[in-house]
């Protein structure tokens, strides 16, 4: 999972390189980026992007906390 700016450019820190790979069968996974879960509140207000690289998966819903 990648969090880009409107542009499309990565935001630092929460690129696809960054992030770690989710596997299996759940409901309920939390993105990590480099095995933390940052703080996303400070993106709240402009637009962003999200880029999701999926393999063998289907991906049903996405919800912020």
């Amino acid at each position: 999972m990648e969090v880009q700016h409107e542009n499309g450019s990565p935001v630092e820190g929460l690129s696809l390189e960054d992030s770690d790979e989710l596997y299996g069968d759940s409901i309920e996974q939390v993105v990590m980026w480099k095995g933390e879960s940052p703080d996303l509140s400070c993106l709240a207000g402009p637009p962003i992007r999200l880029r999701v690289l999926m393999s063998d998966a289907d991906l049903f819903s996405i919800r912020f906390q």
